[in-house]
């Protein structure tokens, strides 16, 4: 249907015949128009749920569910109206404000009921619905049916296993999981007959698992666990056996860096034991954790108790029975206060309910636990958007509800009906609605009074507008480096927690934990989404000083920050500096006493804090060089500690005996150090810092100084060096410069007026040259550092194969790998894979000639590359992958937040730069070619598609990114022939230069030659 008819007639006759099918297909301008409404009420595209009155906005809302067409689905999506004035509420609703209606709270005199005509005795005040006392797991353990239930169907699923347990080969096991007769329900139940199959058959099935998975595009937990299952080097090798020439080369690749990446890993094993409510089987669940993140599980069940508890040996410790129904004796059972045995009867726990406003998604939250002696058993949580509901839900019981943030409560008329039982409220309302004052008073240790100085107030006022989002992670990344891997360094500085207006006015300890707790949330919130989606590499959290003037709200900080990174299922890595401000309480004190003490309460909530020395990141572990360890004599055995480090950081307060305006005489510390201590300690800093710019002088890494104070407050030269990365906060005057060689960010210091708190980000590549610090020249290596080499570039690498001697060539920031083998033939290493060189010369020979074959591969490929580089980054706006490799580039698949094969690319002709968009659903001989791009987004990544006309509404200039004259209903055309494969193969090679690996050779004109390969079929 023509989108753009604005005729109301036409809209109404549409959405009766069903040709508009939801409320997102009529143009905004009708939406509210009576007939149009009248129409999409009868049509079903809009259902009324709900309605009534909220007390605190003083306005009338009412609730629907609209109808909305999403490409060819059709989905149901929740709306609440709000409604300032009674009589359009009125008209809205056509009269019918009775039935579904609550009216909690609203005063109505005589005048306007007579005036508006309204039935004050029809008129519901409560709404309903349960309380707490009525939901989960109430319900879960009265329905004695739903238990029975599922008992019988695990008798069925038995029978299934029997059958599946008889399978001999990898066809007979898809036949039965996967085929057109599958005798399994869904993916899911497929999932657990899967791993039954596996733990009951072991190592005998370890070619019936390997051929099927291996010819199996599910089930992608399974086959990452394949080498912990099997050992990687069999599982590398048995995998590629059941793979042949019509399935696509990407994939045995992809699996193969996978496998390496995991074996590399060291992975930690965290197991999970406990009884399953949906089958009623018990299960072991072995999470395998990175550094980072659990990177998968293996699961074994078993479907009697006595079966488990033989197979734990009667060790229960840790087990969680919490929905069993049975009777489990402990007479000859080892368990620990960590075992949840099973609940029959809830009187056994003991229930809590704590509840809260969330003044950032404006609603109320509550929450339910039901615990025994040591731990939370049940839990359940819920949310509501309007008071009325959330005080019915609460059985009006508000005693030690959080509604600190909740100011509208002032607009409640009375308590009447409300116990308000040590509810913490703004005290506006408290003096209003006569609340009693809560029992839970500051201690006067943690509500202390703050002192601002008034030069920096000054300066965040002039600061303010530079406040704001950013995104520089451009500047520290170069052209075409990879932004999904990349390190993400999110920081913040100067945060003054005791300055904030919301601790000032906090009236008890828990008030203060609320407002840290909201201050920690928006902080994560700035980041988390950001760390889910767009990267795979390591996200750091720099917390640059100033967070608190008071240990103990401190320490408050750091323990509610794990709290919500850890329930956040992320594993950031936090490090700390400490500011002027967390120097204030400790008058008298040993400078080192009371970096001690801040380590100490850091590293007790898995935090690290940074104070003169060195931190560096070697893979996921970090490592320090401490303050006395830290000279210039030391450079070499500090070059060779560091050689495998992607990122290093020095720092600490740095202090500012430099600054003759700003400094110790001021009091910033209080009395804790006074300026002759501060010089001291300045002096101390800068002497270090000179010998960290002498250690790494001729080293081009990823380093960051992170101070509280900016350099030329510790500094008497005030040049920064051009290798290094700078963030500071102190001075409350956001700044920054990066022009590509000095590089300061400044430009994240909360201050103390500030609300919005919020983390900041850049990225930084993960890479590191393990050969940095060696001159242009050629060198025999040994096969390990060749392979640290490679890891170092972040490139996948399984080499093996036996040699005489490895030489490594350097010349202008380029590297060449060539090793002579037994029978003194040279081989030029790609990787793992090998090249006979022609010339079986001298090494100086290739040495000597290096750079010459550099450039000649270099010319034709430059501009190509940049036209790939802008093709991919177009992708990557829309929401795809945009991995380059050789001449394709990948629209889905694994990485950027996507997973799995990819599917679905783009061919980039380099002869011509044209752009071939292609489906490759099985192999790498059988291709759908699309006439367009946004015909195979339309056809094949309909998200993509729609991100893909949001984003050419406002740019017309971009490769991709514009309209396209064909049309996207156009069908493809099959395509068999394998030529694009074999150049991208060859590209592939030359493309490892921009790594600065020269991995092909040319004598004479044989680049071109690339470029001609003639179609074999």
């Amino acid at each position: 249907m023509n989108r753009n008819i604005s005729s109301i007639e036409t809209i109404v006759s549409g959405i009766l015949n069903h040709e508009i099918q939801g409320i997102n297909e009529i143009p905004k301008e009708l939406n509210s128009n009576r007939q149009v409404l009248l129409a999409s009420r009868k049509a079903g595209l809009r259902e009324i749920h709900s309605y009534g009155y909220d007390v605190l906005s003083n306005t009338f809302f009412v609730r629907e569910v609209w109808q909305e067409k999403v490409g060819k689905n059709l989905r149901k999506t929740n709306h609440t109206l709000i409604f300032t004035k009674f009589p359009s509420y009125y008209d809205y609703l056509e009269g019918h404000i009775y039935k579904n209606g609550c009216y909690y709270k609203w005063s109505l005199n005589e005048s306007f009921i007579i005036l508006n005509g309204i039935r004050k005795d029809w008129i519901k005040w409560t709404p309903k619905g349960n309380t707490y006392k009525e939901v989960f797991p109430i319900s879960y353990l009265n329905n004695k049916n739903a238990y029975d239930e599922i008992e019988k169907n695990k008798k069925g699923r038995k029978q299934i296993l029997n059958k599946i347990y008889e399978c001999e080969s990898s066809a007979e096991l898809f036949r039965l999981l996967c085929g057109r007769n599958s005798i399994v329900d869904n993916y899911i139940d497929a999932e657990f007959y899967l791993w039954n199959y596996i733990s009951k058959k072991g190592k005998d099935a370890e070619n019936v698992v390997l051929g099927f998975l291996g010819n199996n595009i599910r089930f992608n937990e399974a086959r990452e666990a394949l080498g912990e299952l099997y050992g990687y080097k069999d599982v590398i090798n048995g995998y590629m056996a059941f793979w042949n020439d019509e399935y696509s080369e990407s994939r045995t690749e992809q699996f193969k860096t996978r496998m390496s990446e995991l074996q590399a890993e060291n992975l930690e094993q965290k197991k999970y034991r406990a009884f399953d409510p949906k089958i009623h089987f018990f299960y072991e669940r072995t999470e395998f954790w990175s550094s980072s993140k659990k990177e998968f599980s293996t699961y074994i069940y078993y479907d009697s108790l006595n079966d488990f508890l033989k197979a734990l040996n009667n060790d229960v410790s840790g087990c969680d029975f919490r929905y069993y129904r049975g009777v489990i004796k402990t007479d000859n059972l080892k368990y620990d206060r960590n075992t949840i045995f099973p609940v029959n009867d809830l009187s056994q726990l003991n229930r809590y309910v704590h509840s809260e406003f969330d003044p950032d998604h404006k609603c109320f939250n509550v929450y339910v636990e039901w615990k025994n002696e040591y731990k939370v058993v049940f839990d359940y949580k819920t949310s509501f958007e309007f008071f009325f509901e959330y005080a019915a839900f609460l059985n009006y019981d508000l005693s030690n509800s959080n509604l600190q943030y909740c100011s509208t409560l002032i607009n409640i008329p009375d308590s009447e009906g409300i116990e308000w039982g040590n509810a913490i409220v703004p005290q506006i309302v408290m003096d209003k609605l006569n609340i009693a004052e809560t029992s839970d008073v500051c201690s006067d240790f943690v509500k202390k009074e703050s002192y601002t100085f008034p030069e920096l107030i000054e300066k965040e006022i002039e600061s303010n507008s530079f406040v704001g989002e950013h995104d520089y992670d451009l500047m520290l990344l170069n052209s075409g480096e990879d932004r999904i891997n990349a390190n993400r360094i999110y920081y913040i500085s100067d945060i003054h927690l005791m300055d904030k207006r919301a601790y000032t006015e906090a009236t008890s300890r828990s008030a203060i934990q609320f407002f840290i707790k909201i201050t920690v949330k928006r902080m994560l919130e700035s980041i988390i989404n950001l760390s889910v989606r767009h990267t795979t590499g390591r996200s750091i959290l720099l917390i640059g000083g100033d967070v608190a003037s008071d240990i103990v709200v401190f320490r408050m900080f750091v323990e509610e920050l794990r709290n919500q990174i850890n329930d956040s299922g992320l594993a950031y890595k936090v490090i700390f500096i400490l500011g002027n401000h967390e120097l204030w309480e400790f008058a008298n004190k040993d400078i080192s006493d009371i970096i001690s003490c801040y380590r100490d309460i850091l590293s007790e909530y898995h935090m690290y804090l940074l104070h003169n020395e060195i931190m560096y990141f070697e893979g996921n572990t970090i490592k320090y060089i401490r303050e006395e360890d830290i000279s210039v004599s030391r450079k070499n055995i500090i070059t060779t500690e560091t050689r495998c480090a992607d990122l290093i950081l020095f720092g600490g307060i740095g202090f500012a005996g430099y600054n003759r305006k700003f400094n110790a005489n001021n009091n910033i510390y209080m009395k804790t150090l006074n300026y002759e201590q501060e010089l001291k300690e300045t002096i101390k800093f800068e002497n270090l810092y000179r010998n960290v710019c002498e250690i790494f002088s001729d080293r081009h890494r990823n380093i960051i100084v992170f101070t509280h104070m900016p350099l030329y407050d510790w500094s008497k030269k005030k040049e920064y060096n051009d290798s290094f990365v700078y963030i500071s906060g102190h001075t409350h005057r956001n700044y920054f410069y990066d022009d590509g060689i000095t590089r300061r960010y400044e430009d994240n210091q909360i201050g103390y007026a500030n609300e919005a708190v919020s983390f900041k980000y850049i990225l930084m590549n993960n890479y590191y040259d393990y050969f940095d610090d060696y001159p242009d020249d050629y060198y025999e290596i040994t096969r390990e550092e060749y392979i640290d080499f490679y890891r170092g570039k972040n490139l996948d690498i399984n080499f093996n194969r036996p040699f005489k001697t490895l030489y490594m060539l350097k010349k202008q920031g380029y590297y060449c790998f060539i090793i002579r083998n037994n029978a003194n033939d040279l081989l030029l290493l790609n990787g793992g894979s090998y090249k006979k060189l022609k010339q079986s010369k001298k090494i100086e020979y290739y040495y000597d000639r290096m750079m010459d074959v550099i450039n000649y591969i270099q010319h034709p490929l430059l501009e190509y590359s940049k036209f790939q580089h802008s093709i991919s980054n177009e992708i990557k706006r829309i929401g795809g992958n945009g991995k380059i490799h050789g001449a394709i580039i990948d629209i889905d698949g694994g990485g950027y937040g996507w997973s799995g094969v990819p599917h679905n690319h783009l061919y980039v002709n380099p002869l011509d730069g044209t752009i071939t968009p292609y489906y490759a659903p099985k192999n790498i001989v059988e291709k759908y070619v699309y006439t367009s791009v946004p015909a195979l987004l339309y056809n094949k990544c309909p998200e993509l598609y729609s991100n893909y006309k949001k984003l050419i509404s406002t740019e017309k200039d971009g490769i991709i990114l514009r309209e396209s004259e064909e049309g996207v209903m156009i069908p493809p055309t099959l395509e068999k022939s394998t030529i694009i494969y074999q150049l991208s193969r060859e590209l592939n090679k030359m493309q490892k230069i921009e790594n600065n690996i020269l991995t092909t050779w040319v004598e004479n004109d044989e680049v071109t030659s690339v470029f001609h390969i003639e179609a074999k079929d």
